[in-house]
């Protein structure tokens, strides 16, 4: 399995960290930071995609799966198969 990471932004005016995580080219979850965060103290947490039917459509939803202190802790995880 090949994870590659790619920074990424909310789109309004949020300015919380965000990276979508992509495995052989397919976006399945993204590494986001809490809105807990504060300066002295920094949350970050790893979603998995799911699809989700709406109507005609389908749109994805985030499950939230880990929460760690650093960037570099959720990317250990999912590379370790924490979002298979």
């Amino acid at each position: 399995m090949s994870y590659t990471y790619t920074p990424s932004h909310y789109p309004n005016t949020v300015s919380w960290y965000r990276e979508l995580v992509h495995l052989d080219g397919e976006i399945i979850g993204e590494i986001s930071e809490s809105t807990e965060s504060t300066s002295t103290r920094r949350i970050y947490r790893v979603g998995k995609y799911f699809p989700f039917q709406v109507a005609d459509d389908v749109v994805d939803l985030v499950s939230l799966v880990a929460r760690f202190d650093t960037v570099c802790d959720c990317k250990d995880f999912i590379n370790n198969g924490g979002i298979k």
